[in-house]
């Protein structure tokens, strides 16, 4: 049965108890929060609280609703546990891809429909500002939030980051450029902009000569 929430940013979550946790927004406003009510979105940094529960808290919320599917109890999100320890091997080439984009984006972004993972990079209010969010393709509220990949190119893993995404990361971080071009092989698309590939140049490297100026990278 679809209910609903509204939306509110965070700048700091806490676990005060095994059935409540604290939410603090940029505004200075807080407030105490029953976990199994409360689902969190960690991509973003905000969490989704039910509107009968909201119109009883100060915290800034969003207008508009937003309606999820809640089956029962077990269906309810909580904060995440603490991060797992990771092997992944070292991220550089793709933290400076997208942060050479910075400058030119909005909202850097690479996804890799083959393999269903999005990297993007945080905004200024995010937990981590500047690091790089890795989740699948899906929107807000379906996306699944696998960690984050620190300035220096460490990958920081939530608990629902499996061997097959960091087995994924390994290989993009041993070689970027060839991730893409097979990316963009198999799809036909930009990893990028997501627009077809349409001339043979593209096609070989994966992405357009616009994505290629905006990234930093060869066409």
């Amino acid at each position: 049965m679809k209910k609903p929430f509204l939306k509110c940013k965070y700048k700091e979550l806490r676990i005060i108890s095994d059935k409540a946790i604290v939410v603090k927004c940029y505004n200075g406003d807080s407030a105490v929060l029953p976990k199994s009510q409360v689902h969190q979105n960690l991509a973003d940094d905000s969490v989704l609280v039910p509107v009968w529960l909201a119109e009883q808290k100060t915290l800034q919320f969003a207008a508009k609703q937003v309606w999820l599917d809640v089956g029962g109890p077990d269906s309810n999100s909580s904060p995440a546990p603490a991060p797992k320890a990771t092997t992944c091997s070292n991220l550089k080439a793709v933290v400076a891809a997208l942060t050479a984009a910075k400058g030119r984006l909005k909202w850097p972004k690479v996804r890799f429909d083959d393999a269903d993972i999005k990297l993007s990079v945080a905004g200024e209010r995010a937990k981590v500002p500047g690091s790089i969010n890795v989740t699948t393709n899906a929107g807000f509220g379906d996306a699944v939030w696998y960690g984050r990949i620190l300035e220096d190119g460490t990958f920081q893993p939530s608990a629902k980051a499996t061997q097959a995404v960091e087995d994924f990361l390994d290989t993009l971080a041993a070689d970027f450029p060839g991730t893409v071009k097979a990316n963009g092989k198999n799809t036909g698309n930009c990893c990028f902009c997501h627009k077809p590939l349409t001339d043979d140049a593209s096609v070989a490297v994966g992405y357009g000569p616009v994505c290629a100026k905006n990234y930093s990278l060869p066409h």
